[in-house]
């Protein structure tokens, strides 16, 4: 809105971080974007791109539809160059991508890899691939100690953290697995409409049974599961600071700070916790979810 500018932004999920946040949110945050003057266009992908004669760039569309820009930034993450590795025999992750490695870090014996291509062992939540730059600079530096170690090497324990701002008012802090197909918890410093309780507690349909999802009441988290059909965010709900938990097997995973700095440190302590409803408060009362900013 500042300098003027007509941004339009391009992906295939139903909304924005679609593939991180969970539905409400993601539904919410994308109604946020589009207030600040963003067009939005979720399940579309670029077919093709081609320039034009007056030095700009032409997008068409799956759908058909042509887009004329100035400026194309693509965000489209990363595939691992792991062609050296499968030269030299290492072995190779199929789901994740990248080199397998233990949790010190190591692919074979004398031979270390960390950053983005390397799938390791995380002896807190299992095995992963990360693409952050905290990953990489923490577990670049183990790698390092552990090679130049004679016999004493370290495990890799370092939970990277994450962040981004997503305009004005919006701003994340993130450590773990945070993926929009877990269950999640979420504690927000309001009590919720009805409206934003039903989209706080609505589920995926990938896995209904056993993934709900709870939004804040009372100060303390419920789950109440509704249907897809019934999720409607309306621009009206603000979801200002908060806190949300992902669950694996009824295992903490992963933490969504929002608009909450800081507090990461207290974040990576109930990593790998079992999550009990009845203790919630208990757990969530060092990130001050309740506090006056």
């Amino acid at each position: 809105k500042e300098h003027n500018a007509a941004i339009t932004q391009v992906f295939p999920e139903d909304g924005s971080m679609g593939l991180v946040f969970p539905r409400y949110l993601s539904k919410w945050t994308t109604s946020q974007v589009e207030q600040e003057g963003v067009t939005v266009k979720p399940k579309s992908r670029i077919a093709s791109t081609k320039a034009t004669g007056d030095n700009k760039v032409e997008l068409t569309l799956e759908s058909g539809e042509k887009i004329t820009a100035d400026h194309v930034v693509v965000a489209v993450g990363i595939n691992p160059n792991v062609e050296l590795a499968k030269k030299a025999g290492l072995e190779l992750d199929e789901v994740r991508g990248g080199v397998v490695v233990n949790a010190e870090l190591q692919a074979r014996r004398n031979v270390y890899c960390a950053g983005d291509m390397t799938s390791f062992h995380d002896v807190t939540l299992g095995r992963r691939r990360v693409e952050h730059y905290d990953n990489a600079i923490l577990g670049g530096r183990v790698a390092g100690q552990n090679m130049a170690s004679d016999n004493l090497h370290k495990t890799y324990k370092h939970q990277s953290m994450f962040w981004s701002d997503l305009g004005p008012h919006i701003g994340y802090e993130a450590v773990g697995i945070l993926d929009s197909k877990l269950s999640t918890v979420s504690i927000w410093t309001k009590k919720p409409t009805a409206t934003a309780a039903a989209a706080a507690a609505s589920e995926t349909t990938e896995a209904a049974e056993e993934k709900p999802k709870g939004e804040a009441e009372r100060e303390r988290a419920t789950a109440t599961p509704l249907p897809a059909e019934a999720v409607k965010v309306e621009d009206k709900e603000k979801y200002n600071k908060g806190l949300v938990l992902y669950l694996k097997d009824k295992k903490i995973v992963g933490l969504l700070m929002w608009n909450n700095f800081g507090k990461v440190d207290d974040a990576r302590k109930i990593l790998g916790q079992v999550y009990d409803n009845d203790k919630v408060e208990a757990l969530v009362k060092p990130f001050g979810i309740h506090e006056e900013n």
